[in-house]
């Protein structure tokens, strides 16, 4: 803005301040209010949302025209540019907000990977990406070529979401967490780097705006709470985003999951789970020089804008159109991950059948926390048991029988092994009436009996 009469001493324009709702207005224009969630969301990171109040303390002090409170000034004022009905991911559309298939707006959270630089812009060298990948990957060339082809997919068809994530193990410090830079540079805003209680947690915003996340540091050692809570993400079209304190809501589900981590079974998958392309690195860590030499290569010298063409140009024509949905290849690492990784509880209750004592003998019952009890005693067992409907599951894959009984007006929960199919025979003695005619013939079948004064049979 400039006043057209007011001049400099030496002729110049000069020019004049905006008016001072000016620079306060463009703050809030960085809103967006979704009617479905009654939730003002930031649109440079998609996870900061306030409701109405929180909004007009957050900027009470407000200078806006006609002493409008900042709530009215986005939703009233500026409703068609910054009111949306719900928030959705849309990888084809280039618009923030656009409309959905019933012509209502909406919140579009996906974001577009920054574009390469021209070609004559482009000087570095794609070749210690290269290198660094077959170091990784034990000069494995199938590894090698799945690895570049999921990474030329991921980044150069961002509509088109792999539904198997990449793992890579191997010692600290060989360079695997660099590969994860390297895609976080090339998908921009659309990448997210997380730690595994992140990935765990219940709350989980910062899927908005997320099209690959990087996983660092898993540590799971077998455990089945990590993969457990993300293996339907890899091919379910729909993924629920859970904001603390707020409704659930569902968007399109855009992400791709690329894993890093220093074990050797870093977590516990099936042998036909294909959901997981597993690359355990046997390699040990090179000199430093190696280490600064590639990082001033690849992050200082443009090899970075190199190898998003040599991904663009060389990788993807060989590429298959479908290869997000075909299951990768089964490797050798894949298969060892497998037997490694097997399900402690399930590996635990197979040692314990053969052993055949205790709670596990043939012909025994036991009320149901006394298995509890026998779990608790192992520490790497306790994560396992997260989700009570897996453990259940489990159990009942290996013989385990459960039923609730009231016996002399007390209400039991008895549980079993139904080894030689023992369960029809001890239903009919549970239904006996007479309390020393069943005592007599549940001598010697329950587990550890009558030394127990809480045993309903002692």
């Amino acid at each position: 803005m400039t006043n057209q009469g007011d001049k400099g001493q030496q002729g110049r324009e000069r020019t004049l301040p905006p008016p001072p709702h000016f620079e306060y207005a463009q703050t809030l224009l960085k809103w967006v209010y979704v009617i479905q969630q009654e939730r003002f969301v930031h649109l440079d990171d998609f996870a900061v949302r306030c409701d109405v109040n929180q909004f007009n303390e957050l900027y009470a002090p407000s200078r806006l025209p006609h002493g409008q409170k900042p709530s009215n000034y986005i939703r009233n004022t500026n409703r068609k540019t910054n009111v949306v009905y719900r928030i959705d991911c849309l990888p084809l559309s280039s618009e923030t907000i656009c409309r959905d298939e019933l012509g209502l707006p909406l919140l579009n959270t996906f974001r577009q990977p920054p574009k390469l630089p021209p070609d004559s812009e482009i000087v570095g060298s794609y070749k210690p990406i290269i290198e660094l990948i077959r170091f990784l990957a034990g000069g494995n060339k199938d590894s090698v070529e799945h690895i570049l082809r999921w990474m030329a997919h991921v980044y150069c068809r961002p509509d088109k979401r792999m539904h198997h994530g990449l793992m890579i193990s191997g010692p600290q410090g060989t360079g695997k967490s660099t590969i994860g830079e390297i895609m976080v540079e090339l998908c921009g805003e659309g990448a997210k780097v997380i730690g595994p209680k992140q990935l765990k947690a219940r709350f989980n915003p910062w899927v908005l705006g997320t099209r690959l996340v990087v996983v660092e540091e898993i540590k799971e050692g077998g455990d089945y709470g990590l993969y457990n809570k993300i293996k339907t993400n890899f091919t379910d079209q729909k993924i629920v985003v859970e904001p603390k304190n707020q409704d659930e809501f569902y968007i399109e589900n855009p992400i791709n999951y690329l894993m890093f981590s220093n074990s050797s079974v870093p977590i516990s998958i099936e042998a036909d789970d294909r959901r997981i392309y597993f690359v355990w690195s046997r390699t040990e860590k090179k000199q430093s020089r190696y280490y600064r030499d590639f990082r001033k290569a690849v992050f200082d010298d443009g090899g970075i804008w190199a190898f998003g063409r040599y991904l663009r140009d060389v990788v993807l024509p060989n590429v298959p159109e479908d290869f997000a949905t075909l299951p990768p290849p089964v490797s050798k690492d894949h298969a060892e991950l497998a037997v490694a990784g097997a399900n402690p509880i399930e590996a635990y209750l197979k040692e314990k059948l053969e052993e055949g004592e205790g709670v596990f003998a043939p012909k025994v019952f036991f009320e149901v926390r006394e298995l509890r009890q026998f779990f608790d005693r192992e520490e790497h067992l306790k994560s396992a048991m997260r989700n009570s409907h897996e453990y259940a599951d489990i159990l009942r894959r290996y013989g385990y029988q459960h039923t609730r009984k009231y016996l002399d007006g007390k209400k039991y929960s008895f549980g079993w092994f139904d080894i030689n199919n023992w369960g029809d025979e001890l239903r009919k003695i549970f239904s006996i009436g007479n309390h020393k005619e069943r005592k007599q013939l549940l001598k010697g079948h329950s587990y550890d009996p009558y030394s127990d004064p809480n045993n309903p049979f002692a």
